[in-house]
């Protein structure tokens, strides 16, 4: 399966890319948001840092500037998970994967 870079328009193979955060992962209000990034490679992901502005770019032409904002705000917010939030995620994206793997 072939995917782009959503910063660069790099092609490859999906396993030797990584999902680009635009707020870093530090930020637990936003780290597993899933408009808080989108496909890197690695040279974008890990050498440039994540591309921060052409990610930025990305986002607003996917979700619009709004919600871009949104997450700007929302990742200066402090955000402790519980237990239960967590368990809920870990459980949804199991079930998420269990049907790419079919």
């Amino acid at each position: 399966d072939i995917v782009k870079c959503a910063t660069c328009n790099a092609t490859g193979h999906y396993k030797s890319f990584d999902h680009s955060h635009y707020i870093v992962r530090q930020h637990m209000a936003t780290r597993w948001d899933e408009r808080n990034g989108d496909i890197g490679c690695h040279i974008c992901n890990r050498l440039e840092y994540g591309q921060g502005q052409k990610m930025r770019e990305f986002l607003v032409s996917v979700y619009g500037e709004e919600s871009v904002q949104h997450l700007e705000t929302l990742g200066k917010t402090v955000k402790v998970w519980t237990r239960q939030e967590l368990l809920d995620m870990i459980q949804f994206y199991r079930n998420l994967n269990k049907k790419f793997d079919q």
